[in-house]
């Protein structure tokens, strides 16, 4: 399976026949790199491979349900340093000298819940959920069926229709999708 890294903005790009779940080739990916970092004599870091939200995709799908059950956000200390946009739920975690925190907000109520996509919390859910330190779910209904968003199998992707007919092509696209494409997922809602 071909897959690319950006360094500097932290994101791995598989090119995937769509009969893997993101979910375990990030797995995968995790397994290598900490049984590298275990090989190590001055082990520094414990990593983890996150897959990253699309944020347009997490708020389309709470606009598109009638009902809305439960949202729930799992976040993780992020390193290196936090940015701007979750740096108070860094704070909450630091100040506590917590690693990780669950949060789920649900309602019974008819109507179910209203506007998290304007949640504090859950707006810096959503961006640590951008860079790979959170990951979101819910539950909810419409048009009378069930409906489900699990950030581990509705990953943030770009969909390529020919690949090129040789590898060096193909390391090539996948670069591309690296440095302009798939960066969008992690700059676009910066400036937001």
């Amino acid at each position: 399976m071909p897959f690319g890294f950006d360094g500097e903005k932290r994101l791995l790009a598989v090119l995937s026949d769509h009969h893997s779940r993101p979910k375990s080739i990030a797995d995968a990916v995790e397994l290598i790199l900490q049984q590298n970092e275990e090989q190590l004599v001055d082990k520094s870091t414990e990593w983890a491979v996150e897959p990253v939200l699309d944020r347009h995709e997490f708020v389309e799908w709470l606009k598109g349900l009638d009902v809305v059950h439960w949202t729930k956000f799992t976040a993780r200390l992020p390193n290196p340093e936090p940015m701007d946009p979750f740096e108070e739920l860094h704070q909450r975690l630091t100040s506590r000298h917590a690693t990780k925190i669950t949060e789920t907000m649900t309602s019974e109520h008819d109507g179910g819940l209203i506007g998290i996509e304007h949640d504090k919390d859950f707006r810096q859910a959503i961006a640590m959920g951008e860079q790979g330190f959170a990951t979101l779910g819910g539950k909810g209904h419409r048009e009378g069926k069930v409906s489900f968003f699990r950030q581990n199998e509705q990953v943030a992707r770009e969909s390529v229709e020919d690949l090129p007919p040789t590898w060096d092509d193909v390391f090539s696209l996948i670069g591309d999708l690296l440095k302009g494409k798939l960066r969008r997922f992690l700059d676009d809602d910066q400036a937001e």
